[in-house]
């Protein structure tokens, strides 16, 4: 059983089209997922280096331009998160302050 897929990619109207030869529905469906998996995000930093990086992030040092382009789409979505739970923490407690 031949068939092509189209796998998106992580640019808007993107995607990535191949074909592919499989005895089964479920092992195309398979493959479908493992290509998938690869393009989203199953690249980057290591464990090790993004953990440093979000420690170095959370300790209110910056990060530098390396640590960021080597991050996949997905560690760069966490960083995003945390700055954006940070700032929300920060705004909390200097209102706080400012009312004490």
């Amino acid at each position: 059983m031949k068939a092509q897929l189209r796998i998106p990619a992580t640019e808007s109207y993107a995607y990535i089209e191949l074909a592919v030869e499989a005895d089964t529905a479920e092992e195309i469906i398979s493959e479908y997922r493992r290509i998938t998996r690869l393009v989203q995000g199953e690249f980057g930093l290591g464990e090790k280096e993004f953990n440093s990086a979000l420690d170095t992030f959370l300790s209110g040092e910056g990060i530098s331009e390396a640590e960021w382009v080597g991050m996949s789409p997905q560690q760069q979505e966490v960083m995003q998160i945390v700055k954006r739970s940070k700032k929300r923490i920060m705004s909390r407690l200097n209102k706080q302050n400012n009312i004490e």
